[in-house]
């Protein structure tokens, strides 16, 4: 399995599409991309994987402060083909920026049947090298938050519902519909 960031041949195709499919001209900053009367505000962080087996991460751009040494961020993950059967997962990550610490905080995973699975809480650990470091730094680090493009973070919507964000992407990206968003 291949790791790839917004940089490789397949990252330089899902920037150019989400550019042309959904700003007509980027701002320089987050605050013009995500004003506070903004619910969510998608960005692709992190991708994995060759066809059929592709895996993309978006995080919510608006983080919260759920208490003063917790910043907390939403994720989607979404696989092109799932093995178990999973269209997509949602993810609520706490990070202790200052001890560089993460942890699970809920989480579910949708089928394309409708069935919902929710997973519990985890216990803190280190943040992992991996689609969680990039969630880290843009939870941690105002820089990564104001300068996305630099960052290699790619806007992809403003969609409420995670299951929206899953088939907008499977839709402009893979050219096939979320199973599970067919039938809400």
């Amino acid at each position: 399995m291949r790791h790839f960031n917004i940089r490789s041949s397949f990252g330089i195709t899902i920037a150019a599409i989400a550019t042309l499919s959904l700003s007509t001209s980027a701002p320089a900053a987050a605050e013009e991309i995500c004003p506070a009367s903004s619910t969510r505000c998608w960005y692709l962080i992190f991708g994995v994987g060759d066809a059929p087996k592709r895996r993309l991460y978006l995080a919510d751009f608006l983080v919260r402060k759920p208490e003063p040494s917790i910043t907390q961020i939403d994720m989607v993950d979404i696989p092109e083909q799932d093995g178990d059967g999973a269209d997509h997962y949602v993810y609520t990550m706490d990070f202790k920026c200052d001890q560089k610490q993460m942890r699970r905080n809920r989480a579910y995973r949708m089928f394309a049947n409708g069935k919902i699975e929710t997973q519990p809480m985890s216990d803190w650990v280190p943040v992992l090298p991996s689609v969680f470091q990039r969630a880290y730094e843009l939870a941690c680090d105002p820089k990564v938050r104001n300068n996305p493009s630099r960052n290699s973070m790619v806007l992809t919507g403003n969609m409420f519902r995670p299951i929206d964000v899953a088939d907008l992407t499977r839709q402009l990206l893979w050219k096939t519909n979320s199973k599970s968003s067919q039938r809400l």
